[in-house]
């Protein structure tokens, strides 16, 4: 007996010895997490520890927020930890001059709250639940519930909330919002947001007092997600909502409505330096705003990455008229966009867009568009450049420089002209138009392509085919329309300033003397300078009435080439200039177009009353009821033939005398 005395004693002390030096490692394991804050929250705000009492096995902490910016503390948690052998309980709760601070701001009454803990310190888990029940604005009982969970395999943390609802007012408030999130880790006390999941199940948000700006979501899932590289990080985002509303208050039926809308936007390997958030502090810094760096800010986000994609897509949208009673409705749209910016400098893009239907049922307006789409790709884009101009321009405006830097700006336009390889090629084409005054078009197609190459040469295709257009009132029909224009240019790089300065964006730069002269000497460059060709330019197709009595079809060909000036002089006015490369111009235009309708005299002066469309025809064939001087009767067709070489005019195979250059 005295044995197994002995040895359940010696075990006895075995066990206490061993729970003795288990809360002393407990206790040590505290202090070392203790000794790890503050913790960096973000750029400004950190997450500091005060231990207020101390003994074996408790200890009573008060965590608070510091503004490093206003050196101002809030105290916001108080918590009691309990240390056990390799484990720790904390019973924590809000500060009550917190409380206060929350109820006066959020203008919320805070009834209970309570935030438990339990934590392994040999690292196996560590488990938060913070549970806050309050009242809202409308004095309305609400829950929120937060679970923190630490995983200390990567030392991840992962937050995930509830908030059963909130209300404003009685008229903005929102229901059911669910929120999980993911930090990782950037070092022992700074984290960094990896993942957002955001979802809301409805609100309702008055702006303005609802005038014309109440909105209304339901069914809103938010996705975010953050990719750490070397010296990058990479973002993706994705909202989607079952439906989103615009309405006045007063008038709810006038609503603009869309449904089952998508959308996401990726950037890949955005430079560390620079973040979204840098935007957000620029934007908050007390009404002084460096509206210089918000913009180059701006710029480098949106520009300073790998690739950049898009894509937005609406199931269902409805668009409400004044006074009316049906609203037009589109659906089934959907955009897509991807940036290749590796080089800013020869960057390419591709867009798309594509519609499903565009309807309109009201009466005495009735439309319907169907089958829209839009491609367009784009490379060898020169985005550096024009992100130059483009910011030369603007910081110009915020400064209110006086005089402007035009030199400069030129001289970057004539490097992109020397440069420019930009490449690209476009669709466009709709299934069918119908409704628009009893007017129908099928099957409309334009199509563009444009390339350069390092030659400095250019060589462009436009094309537009049209299957039918139908003018139903005014007993008008064309059918199968089609129109070709190849262009050839050499020497292109001096067409380019020219182009360039007629976009409305560049045109600040030539609003004085000094620079109106620049612009002159390029566009004399580009008459001197540049050779262009079209050959077997196309224009063709079939006019009848919609019965397809009196089918007339019509053919136009087009081939032109005006050489370049090798012996010009500059200093020469821009007129005569003009003047000298007609004398450089060869042309050579071909039509003809059925006559069946024109030849009985009893029945084109009636068609040239029913509508505008008939009205232009016959009033180009036959001026004042006799046939154009410019065309010739061969048969079933009037015909007309240009021919221009040089100096010699020739219509009709008559020669045509021209003003010479004085």
């Amino acid at each position: 007996m005295n044995k197994k005395v002995k040895i359940i004693g010696i075990l006895s002390v075995i066990t206490a010895s061993l729970a003795l030096g288990a809360q002393f490692y407990t206790n040590h394991k505290i202090d070392q997490l203790l000794q790890q804050f503050p913790y960096q929250l973000s750029d400004q705000i950190s997450l500091n520890v005060v231990e207020q009492d101390k003994n074996f096995f408790t200890r009573q902490l008060i965590f608070s927020l510091t503004d490093e910016k206003s050196t101002k503390s809030s105290q916001i948690i108080a918590t009691k930890i309990t240390a056990l052998p390799f484990a720790v309980l904390a019973d924590s709760e809000l500060v009550a001059e917190f409380v206060r601070e929350l109820n006066k701001n959020f203008k919320v009454t805070i009834d209970k709250n309570n935030i438990t803990s339990k934590f392994s310190v040999i690292g196996d888990y560590s488990q938060t639940n913070i549970h806050t029940q309050f009242r809202d604005l409308t004095n309305k009982a609400q829950d929120l519930n937060i679970d923190l969970n630490f995983i200390s395999k990567n030392k991840y943390m992962e937050v995930q909330t509830q908030l059963s609802g909130f209300n404003y007012d009685h008229n903005s408030k929102l229901e059911q919002l669910d929120l999980n999130a993911t930090l990782i880790p950037l070092n022992e006390s700074k984290y960094d947001l990896e993942s957002l999941s955001v979802k809301l199940k409805d609100s309702t948000i008055y702006l303005l007092n609802g005038e014309n700006t109440t909105i209304k979501l339901n069914g809103l899932d938010y996705n975010f997600n953050k990719s750490l590289l070397t010296n990058a990080y990479s973002l993706k985002t994705k909202i989607k909502a079952n439906a989103f509303s615009i309405f006045n208050k007063n008038n709810k039926e006038q609503s603009i409505n869309l449904n089952d809308v998508d959308f996401s936007i990726s950037q890949n390997e955005i430079p560390a330096g620079i973040s979204y958030s840098q935007l957000l502090a620029l934007l908050q810094n007390d009404g002084k705003i460096d509206y210089t760096k918000l913009l180059d800010l701006a710029i480098d986000l949106l520009t300073k990455n790998k690739d950049i994609s898009l894509d937005f897509s609406v199931g269902k949208t409805t668009i409400p008229f004044k006074k009316a009673v049906k609203p037009l409705t589109i659906d089934k749209l959907a955009l897509d966009f991807n940036g290749d910016l590796a080089d800013i400098n020869n960057a390419s893009f591709k867009t798309s867009l594509a519609v499903g239907e565009i309807k309109n049922e009201e009466k005495n307006r009735e439309f319907e568009m169907k089958g829209t789409h839009f491609k367009q790709s784009i490379q060898g884009f020169d985005l550096a450049t024009r992100l130059f101009l483009l910011r030369t321009l603007i910081v110009d405006l915020i400064e209110e420089r006086e005089t402007l830097d035009k030199k400069a700006m030129m001289e970057k336009i004539e490097y992109l002209a020397s440069h420019y390889q930009q490449n690209s090629e476009t669709d466009f084409s709709v299934q069918s138009i119908s409704g628009l005054n009893n007017v129908y078009l099928k099957n409309l197609v334009i199509k563009s392509k444009d390339e350069f190459d390092k030659n400095d040469s250019y060589q462009g295709n436009y094309g537009i085919s049209l299957e039918e257009y139908l003018n139903k009132s005014g007993d008008f029909k064309l059918t199968n329309l089609k129109f070709e224009l190849p262009i050839k240019l050499e020497s292109v790089s001096s067409v380019i300033p020219v182009y360039l300065c007629t976009q409305t964006v560049f045109c600040a730069i030539y609003s004085d003397k000094d620079a109106t002269d620049v612009t002159n000497k390029w566009i004399k460059n580009a008459v001197i300078k540049t050779d262009l060709t079209i050959n077997n330019g196309l224009l063709q197709g079939i006019i009848s009435t919609s019965s397809n009595d009196y089918s007339m079809p019509f053919n136009i060909s087009l081939d032109l080439s005006s050489k370049k000036l090798s012996s010009a002089n500059s200093k020469e006015s821009i007129e005569l200039l003009w003047q000298q490369k007609n004398a450089f111009t060869d042309l050579n235009i071909n039509l003809s177009l059925g006559n069946r309708l024109f030849k009985d005299n009893s029945i084109w002066p009636i068609y040239a009353e029913k509508s505008a469309d008939w009205s232009l025809l016959i009033n180009s064939v036959k001026p004042d009821g006799e046939l154009n001087p410019y065309l010739v009767e061969n048969g079933e067709n009037y015909e007309f033939h240009l021919q221009k070489t040089g100096e010699a005019l020739l219509i009709n195979g008559t020669e045509i005398s021209q003003p010479k250059a004085e």
